[in-house]
């Protein structure tokens, strides 16, 4: 089963105020989940929309994805400025070319997945550059997979759009998610 979440980085500053810490690099060393917010913390998301610096048009993501309760995208790979694009191009290509190789985020690193038969996908992240030194590279069960990323997709802009009011998008991008999800479960 592949269960996948989206979560917000919080800037330095709220890591302070939020943890009662004075120095947040240090703080998120040691417990690198506080640095984010998962989108279903009303509490935490309303402080987070309400700081001034909040900007909807450079939300900075990471996405947990956990394939048969293991971590194999986590904390260890670098979050990214609007990845749910990325992630929601990355499977358009998929879904219509059954391949699909996408930069990941802002730095230089590639997000590729590909076929490998009829049931299965490669799913790698690595660096541009040298494609040796990779983040992640797992073969997972493609309709599970991209049926769980779609719908990943799909509740992050719902609630992004319609619960917390941030402009990331429109009803056409929700759409455009729904026909994956509609495509992946045929």
């Amino acid at each position: 089963m592949t269960e996948i979440q989206v979560l917000i980085e919080r800037t330095g500053s709220q890591i302070e105020k939020k943890f009662c810490v004075s120095d947040w690099l240090m703080h998120i060393n040691s417990n690198p989940e506080s640095r984010y917010v998962n989108i279903d913390d009303r509490l935490d998301m309303s402080e987070l929309i309400n700081n001034n610096d909040f900007s909807g048009k450079h939300l900075q993501l990471l996405f947990l994805i956990k394939h048969n309760q293991e971590y194999i995208l986590g904390y260890n790979v670098p979050c990214g400025y609007n990845l749910w694009s990325d992630f929601l191009n990355a499977a358009e290509d998929y879904a219509n070319y059954g391949r699909s190789k996408r930069s990941y985020g802002a730095d230089p690193l590639m997000m590729e997945i590909r076929s490998v038969g009829k049931e299965e996908l490669n799913f790698s992240i690595y660096y541009e550059l040298d494609r040796s030194k990779k983040y992640i590279d797992v073969m997972l069960p493609s309709q599970e997979f991209m049926i769980s990323l779609a719908s990943s997709l799909r509740d992050f802009l719902v609630k992004m759009i319609h619960e917390y009011k941030v402009d990331i998008g429109d009803e056409g991008t929700i759409m455009r998610v729904e026909n994956l999800i509609k495509k992946f479960d045929s």
